[in-house]
């Protein structure tokens, strides 16, 4: 399962990038996968962060 769309991202509580395009994969149903453009975040973000599903409400 998979969704895309656009988010703006916060660091140290000011907004330091906006629209940026962000994929965030479900794998398995418990293994969460969230792409941001690197393009977008001038490099920041250049890996997914991946966390664990405990629950899709």
């Amino acid at each position: 399962m998979s969704f895309t769309g656009t988010a703006d991202i916060e660091i140290n509580g000011e907004t330091a990038f906006s629209d940026v395009p962000v994929i965030l994969c479900i794998f398995n149903g418990n293994i969460a996968s969230l792409a941001l453009s690197h393009e977008e975040t001038e490099g920041i973000f250049t890996v997914p962060l991946y966390d664990i599903v405990t629950s899709l409400t």
